[in-house]
């Protein structure tokens, strides 16, 4: 995982394993795992878990819808009610085209 050594207060910019974000700056990475084809990465504050990202990839390209994928990973991540909430992310990297987001709402 790369971080800049210009890192400000209220901002950082994250990459690993061809993605990048910028991110607050409190926020810290606490599980990392897998490689380009899988894995996951969680970050969070002194709180609780911010922000969660789980990638795969499916074993037979040619033969997969990648939007049907997405959806069928995301309700079994978060349920079929959360997974209906999603939103899709408008990604410039080709790859990633079918991107949902899941925001839990405020407790």
């Amino acid at each position: 995982m790369a971080v800049p050594e210009t890192v400000s207060s209220t901002k950082c910019t994250v990459a690993w394993q061809g993605w990048q974000l910028e991110l607050p700056g409190k926020w810290h990475p606490v599980k990392v795992e897998g490689d380009h084809d899988t894995g996951m990465v969680l970050f969070a504050d002194l709180h609780r878990p911010r922000l969660g990202i789980r990638w795969c990839t499916p074993k037979h390209k040619a033969r997969v819808n990648s939007g049907e994928y997405v959806n069928k990973l995301l309700r079994h991540e978060v349920g079929v009610k959360a997974a209906a909430e999603a939103k899709l992310l408008r990604l410039h990297n080709p790859f990633w085209r079918e991107s949902l987001l899941y925001m839990e709402p405020s407790p």
